[in-house]
């Protein structure tokens, strides 16, 4: 499948660095859906932890920013109480829906890059009409 997807990546003109980004994105929305599994409830609160963070730190290392602030804005995000930010503690299921909500955005945006480009392709005069 991934011979495939690059072999139409190449017929619809991407260039390997947006085959790359992708595909990075691609694998980036996968650890994720793993991550949502890894939150495990602490205290009697039951607020949310990481309990495995290789997920996490996959994720992280794909999408460029520090995996410890990453956890922290999941299991802990910040709010705006009149003038003042504070910390929130989230459930185990805020987070993943928070994880997850983050995940669907990528996956949107990944999308629509691949069918601007397509439709790009598509319109542009120049190519070679080809028949498959």
């Amino acid at each position: 499948d991934m011979q495939f997807a690059d072999e139409a990546f190449d017929v619809l003109g991407f260039s390997a660095d947006q085959k790359y980004d992708v595909f990075k994105n691609t694998a980036c929305m996968m650890h994720m859906g793993n991550m949502t599994k890894d939150f495990v409830p602490v205290g009697k609160e039951e607020q949310a932890e990481v309990k495995n963070e290789s997920n996490s730190e996959k994720v992280a290392t794909l999408m460029g920013i520090d995996c410890e602030w990453m956890i922290t804005y999941f299991c802990k995000p910040k709010l705006k109480v009149g003038t003042e930010w504070v910390n929130k503690g989230s459930s185990c299921s805020q987070a993943a829906n928070s994880v997850a909500g983050i995940a669907r955005a990528i996956y949107e945006r990944t999308f629509r890059i691949v069918v601007d480009k397509c439709n790009e392709t598509l319109i542009d005069p120049t190519m070679k009409k080809v028949q498959y």
